[in-house]
């Protein structure tokens, strides 16, 4: 049965929004932006509340805690909001996989990796925070901040599911621990190639600059030879 993907996901989202998204131009807005900005370039640990006070603009020394309770709180709702922009990016595609499957229609391993890899090029290219949203989620990697690790864990574990499930329909061949194994190095790989891709001028090899698209070419070839 065809879910109407758009029209299905635009609404549960909706309530979500209300939640989590940051009003346009104000001061939760401001200071979730300061943060994406300064924990992508400082880590969560090497910034302090009043530098990311100070940045946002916000004239009340308090705002963070106003509107977020603790630095702990800002990094689950940065955590939250980004998760939420992957998984309105997916939801029509992933469905529309998914029908396919239930209608017994062939689906190739590809067309599930396009759908892992493409919001990461299109967040690059159409969010103005798009690329500190990447190094945001990449440094928490390198933070030792368990907290901010257990909170991307719980925020994204429904959503890497699913993503596993396809993966797992389009290649019988793996045993499920072996193709978790490799989606979860995968998506790794491509956290830390998207964070850094602007690094890629400078590299051991010379200039290896890259475009978001074309990198996304890139990590959906690597793919099918990782789960081939």
């Amino acid at each position: 049965m065809s879910r109407s993907p758009a029209l299905e996901f635009d609404s549960a989202m909706e309530h979500r929004k209300d939640q989590q998204y940051p009003r346009p131009g104000g001061t939760r807005e401001a200071l979730m932006l300061s943060a994406l900005e300064e924990f992508a370039s400082r880590g969560i640990a090497g910034t302090s509340i009043a530098r990311l006070v100070k940045r946002s603009g916000a004239k009340n020394s308090s705002a963070l805690h106003y509107h977020f309770g603790s630095k702990d709180g800002l990094v689950e709702s940065l955590i939250v909001f980004i998760q939420a922009w992957f998984d309105h990016a997916r939801e029509p595609g992933l469905c529309r996989i998914e029908d396919a499957i239930e209608a017994g229609k062939p689906i190739d391993l590809r067309a599930v990796l396009a759908e892992i890899v493409t919001p990461y090029s299109e967040l690059l290219e159409q969010e103005p925070w798009g690329l500190a949203a990447v190094r945001f989620i990449a440094m928490i990697e390198f933070d030792e901040n368990l907290g901010a690790r257990k909170s991307l864990v719980e925020t994204t574990s429904s959503s890497a599911q699913r993503l596993l499930k396809l993966l797992l329909a389009v290649t019988p061949y793996l045993e499920e621990g072996e193709c978790t194994l490799r989606l979860t190095f995968f998506i790794d790989s491509i956290v830390y190639g998207f964070s850094a891709h602007q690094h890629l001028s400078v590299s051991f090899f010379g200039d290896q600059a890259s475009t978001p698209q074309a990198l996304r070419e890139f990590y959906i070839d690597c793919g099918e030879r990782m789960l081939a």
